[in-house]
Parts: C-alpha cells; structure tokens; sequence
C-alpha cells in the first residue's frame, strides 16, 4: 500500500547563477542543527515559476567572497493551488516550468525547526511582504540552510530583520511535526463470498506518531460500507470498517482524509534532485491524503471427510466395506471435489457404489463433482482380506536403505551395539557403543556412522567404515576406535 505522507517545507531559489559556499564558521552554525526525521514522500506536485517579492542583496560568503544575488519569494503551485516559495539551497539553480520545460518538484520531508519557525511566524504566512521584508527572510533562511553570515548584507535595512529574524529563530524555535498518512490494516484482504470484508484505519504524522481527531471519508468502487465518514479515535484509528459484497467480487475502497501541507516542506526536483535548486513551501495549501485497500470476494467451502469399516479386523477370505463420507460446510458450493483413497496390501476390492460422481478403482480416486452447501456424498467399497498378498508384498525404505538404525532427530544410547550403518538427523551421543561390526571394510570407500549435527562418541568402536558429522565432535579419543578408516566432517 502506498503511503501518502504531507510535509512540512518550503522553498525558493535565486534567479542569478549561484557559486556554491561553505557553511560559515558563525555560533549555532546550520551544521550545528539536526533536522526532523527522514520520511516518506507524500507525492505532491510542485511547479515553480520565477521571481515574486525582493530584491537584489549583496553579502558575503563564508569564504570572504562578496555576492549579489536575489532574494526573496518565488511564485508557483502545489498540486495546481497557488503557492509562494523560499529557497533552501543556494548552491544550484531554480527549475522553473514552462510549456517547453516542465520542470517538478516533490516534496521530501520536513525542514529543520528553525527554518520551520521563520516560515510559521514571518511574511508571506503572517501577509503580504514588503522586498525588504522578504529578502530579509530569505537570508535569514539561507544562514540555517547554507551558512550565510546575515551580518556580512550591505542593505542596512534588510541587514537589521535579518539578524533580528536569525536572532529570534534561535530562541524560540522547537522541534515538531504536524503531517498525517493514512494507512489501512491490511491494505488487501480475500474474503468468502457472501462476507463482509473488515478494516481498520490508522493516520499518522510526520514523526509516524497516531493522530486523533482527524476527520476520514470513505468511498468503495462496488458494494456497500458500514458507513461513509469517521473520526479518528484517541490512538489514531478508525475500527470496524466493514464493506458487504456487491454485484462484483472485487472492489477498491478510497479512504480520504482533508490536510493542510504547512510552510516548511520541503521540495526536490523530481528527476535530478541533486542538480537543481532545493525549495521550501512559504505558504500552507490545503490538499487531501488518500489511501486504498482491496478485497477479493472468493468462493470458499470447508470440507470435511470420515471414514467407517464394517469391521476393523478380519481373517483371510473375510468380506470389509468401508463408507467414506464426503461434507461441505459452507459457506459456498465446493466444485471440482476429489477424494482419494487406495486399499492397502492384503485387502483386495470387490466392488463400490457412490451416491454421486465416479471412483476409479485403479488409481483410487473418486471424483465427487460438486457439493453445495451443507450437502455430503459417500462412497461404498467392498473388499475382501487377502492374507497371502501381505505375506508376498514388501516396500523399500527410501533413504533409509542400507542402513540398520537410521534416527531423524537426536540418538542417546549409553551403551549397546549396531552391527550395521547408523544415521542420525540431529545430534547423538554414544557410550559403550559399537557401530559395524558385521560389515565388510570399506577401505575408506563408506560412510558407517553420519551424525548430522554433533556427535559426542565416549567409549566404543567403529569397524568397517568413515565416521562423518555436521558440526562438531569430542573425536579423536583414545577410548573411541575407528577402526582402518577415518573421521571426517561432512562438506
């Protein structure tokens, strides 16, 4: 699910080419500042085109080097409402948009506290400004966002609101974030036809803290919700969100939340963020956060099968019947049923009747076809106890072939023997043990003793093969022989 964060910036940027400056070596310098956390773009959409109020301002950068740049507010929207801008990056260019260059920034989290503060408390948030007003407030923002010694401005005026604005930002600026997401739980969810799909809504800050209060409206491409609008409760969220199936058995359903982005957030451009100019929203705009999550409306049944004999022992030529019966319970017709059961050695089939569908005798499937809702189908099979066919059947013991003890888990034998290969799946520990002595002697050839895990030997013998281990073993030791062959751990 997409996460649609609103942000707290603002931005602008100087009209003239700007040689990039060092940060200058001045008491709280912005190196000095730590910003609120990184999040999550909410996707909003800005244009920026060109200058608005201010002036021409000469000063200084860190270097010494003196400079004549513009400074002031720049014109623009945010997601097509009129907005007004600062810059917060004085080392490249403003993207402007145009026809033929359609230049976009998105935004990219909040601006530290301080130049949050002069956003919130000074023109064009508190009216319109006179040129001296906001170039005064654009240096004032380049000292927090780039290290511009205020102190060095030729224009004594602006000179003065700027080191006032700068001096003001230091002591009453405080950390904070105001921006919501919303987010569903879960963002998708498959359901029995026929039942209601159930969500939860949750809104978020910036700082991804819950928020109360928030106002939500809900909207769904196909059937009916529980209700179309809520308030978020004191941990954040909006319970019970219930959505009953419509003619379809999908649908997407839009939670939408009323928001203003706040002066302070700040704006990339959207293809090179790192080659054009950083800006920061001067004025708030009211836009919406929205988010979605589906449902899948999916038949579904809940099927359950016994089975019965007519007797549970027999002797040979003794005639068996077993009835398998096949239930659904609901909440939908189960389709395409398959029920498989093969006779087992020493029971040999007579015959079967089912009260629907097929079962075929070799493979042992009966196809049941379909079950509605509460319906159950059975099959009858009649057998006959063949004793001599379990006296001639045999069946292969897979990889435990060839050998004489062969353990999935763990082995603790504290003393006895094997005369065979042994196998254990986990660890073992022996004592007192022997393992082999009947084989023939590989020579090195084979594996008589495999230990998958760790394997403690602490008297014994191993005759005619390897002693292999997964991970760790007390061996060699004198009380343990392997005897010609070697120990090894397994690759």
């Amino acid at each position: 699910m997409k996460r649609f964060f609103s942000v707290i910036i603002s931005a602008i940027f100087l009209i003239s080419n700007l040689l990039a400056i060092i940060p200058d070596s001045v008491a709280n310098k912005p190196s000095d500042i730590q910003g609120p956390p990184v999040i999550q773009s909410s996707g909003s959409t800005v244009r920026a085109y060109g200058a608005d109020i201010g002036q021409n301002v000469t000063f200084q950068f860190p270097t010494g080097t003196s400079k004549t740049a513009w400074a002031g507010t720049i014109r623009g929207d945010l997601n097509g409402t009129a907005a007004k801008f600062y810059c917060i990056d004085i080392s490249h260019n403003l993207a402007t948009w145009s026809s033929s260059n359609q230049n976009e920034y998105t935004d990219d989290g909040p601006t530290n506290q301080y130049i949050s503060y002069i956003l919130n408390n000074y023109a064009p948030f508190t009216g319109t400004p006179t040129a001296n007003q906001a170039s005064a407030a654009q240096l004032a923002i380049w000292h927090f966002s780039d290290g511009v010694d205020v102190n060095t401005i030729t224009n004594a005026t602006v000179k003065a609101l700027a080191v006032q604005i700068v001096n003001d930002a230091y002591a009453n600026a405080t950390s904070g974030s105001i921006l919501s997401t919303l987010i569903f739980n879960p963002s998708s969810l498959t359901v029995p036809v026929g039942q209601n799909a159930t969500f939860s809504l949750t809104a978020y800050n910036a700082t991804f803290q819950t928020m109360p209060g928030v106002n939500v409206s809900f909207t769904s491409t196909s059937g009916t919700l529980g209700f179309n609008s809520a308030v978020t409760d004191a941990t954040g969220v909006v319970s019970g969100i219930t959505l009953a199936q419509g003619s379809g058995n999908s649908a997407t359903v839009t939670a939408t939340a009323n928001h203003i982005i706040p002066q302070g957030t700040r704006y990339i451009h959207k293809t090179a963020p790192n080659q054009y100019q950083q800006i920061v929203l001067a004025t708030p705009v009211n836009t919406t956060v929205a988010t979605n999550a589906t449902v899948t409306w999916v038949t579904a049944a809940d099927l359950s099968i016994t089975k019965t004999a007519s007797s549970y022992s027999g002797n040979n030529g003794d005639v068996i019947t077993f009835t398998i019966t096949v239930t659904n319970h609901g909440p939908s017709t189960a389709t395409g049923v398959e029920v498989t059961d093969v006779l087992p050695s020493g029971l040999d089939y007579t015959s079967h009747s089912a009260s629907q569908g097929t079962y075929t005798q070799g493979t042992g499937v009966w196809a049941v076809g379909s079950l509605a809702n509460g319906a159950s189908a059975t099959l009858q099979m009649t057998t006959t106890v063949n004793l001599q066919s379990l006296n001639s059947t045999y069946f292969t013991l897979g990889q435990a072939t060839g050998y004489n003890l062969f353990v999935l888990n763990d082995l603790f034998q504290p003393s006895s023997d094997t005369e065979g290969k042994v196998a254990v799946g986990h660890d073992a520990h022996l004592a007192g043990y022997s393992v082999g002595d009947k084989l023939n002697n590989a020579f090195g050839a084979e594996d008589v003793l495999i230990v998958g895990n760790n394997l403690t030997y602490i008297s014994g013998a191993v005759y005619g093969g390897n002693v292999v281990y997964g991970n760790s073993t007390n061996l060699p030791i004198n009380a343990v022989s392997i005897i010609t062959e070697i120990l090894g751990k397994v690759a």
